[in-house]
């Protein structure tokens, strides 16, 4: 397996490893609907004057949402027993290499 090859499966494995591991905290942060809408509307783009005018709320109401739901995700990955295992494995993918 060449070089170019053996990095890009380990970047593809390290996506896999933290698209998972952001899943899993997204899931015990334990978000409200209300919550979780409000965070998927802003990955997705949306300034927080769309996303309050769409749902109802001002602009600071969609911000006040979403500032409660990142507590909440900031204090589940702080207590998800794997966080970091993704880079674990990418510095010892790097040492194979």
């Amino acid at each position: 397996m060449s070089t170019m090859e053996n990095s890009r499966a380990s970047h593809t494995t390290d996506s896999i490893l933290i698209r998972r591991e952001c899943f899993a905290i997204f899931r015990s942060a334990e978000l409200t609907a209300r919550q979780a809408s409000v965070v998927a509307q802003r990955l997705d783009g949306l300034t927080f004057d769309e996303i309050g005018a769409a749902r109802g709320h001002t602009k600071q109401g969609a911000h006040r949402i979403f500032c409660q739901a990142l507590k909440k995700i900031g204090h589940a990955r702080t207590v998800y027993p794997y966080t970091g295992l993704s880079e674990v494995y990418r510095g010892e993918i790097g040492r194979v290499s």
